[in-house]
């Protein structure tokens, strides 16, 4: 019985040396730096998608156009303030729709997406809007009246360019 347990033993312990021999590196991979932090976009584009993300991974993302260019757009067109007020990620129709901003500016609803293509889709999803580019108008979120939308996409355009 006791050779049993030695043997036992002397197999548990070549059994745990075979597993530490593989050292695992003590610092960062050759060629990378320590001060690089995954981005929340890292870990969606390497699932090949950026739809479906939670508001607060959507939330870190640097959307393709400033809100502030666009309100300001809209602005210098006396289309309201020029002010942007953030509406958050987790509203209703960003939340659908995987928008990265989502604010009003005067009497229009404005949601930015990442790509022109989920823009494209979004705006399938949505009733009452006007896209372009990775911008979507959204004008039955805010009531926008008729006869302003077309300043609002010209002022859009503006922004864009």
């Amino acid at each position: 019985m006791r050779r049993g347990l030695i043997a036992v033993a002397a197999v548990a312990a070549l059994a745990a040396a075979a597993c530490g021999s593989e050292e695992a590196p003590d610092g960062p991979e050759e060629g990378s730096s320590e001060s690089e932090v995954p981005q929340a976009t890292d870990q969606w584009e390497s699932a090949g998608e950026l739809d479906n993300m939670p508001p607060e991974a959507t939330a870190e993302l640097e959307p393709p156009v400033a809100p502030e260019a666009i309100a300001g757009a809209f602005g210098d067109a006396g289309l309201g303030d020029g002010e942007a007020a953030d509406l958050g990620t987790d509203a209703e129709s960003c939340d659908l729709t995987d928008c990265v901003r989502a604010f009003e500016s005067g009497e229009t609803t404005v949601m930015i997406y990442m790509s022109e293509e989920m823009a494209a889709d979004a705006s399938e999803a949505l009733e009452d809007n006007f896209v372009s580019g990775p911008v979507m108008l959204h004008y039955a979120a805010s009531e926008t009246p008729e006869d302003a939308r077309g300043d609002y996409e010209a002022a859009l355009a503006d922004a864009l360019e």
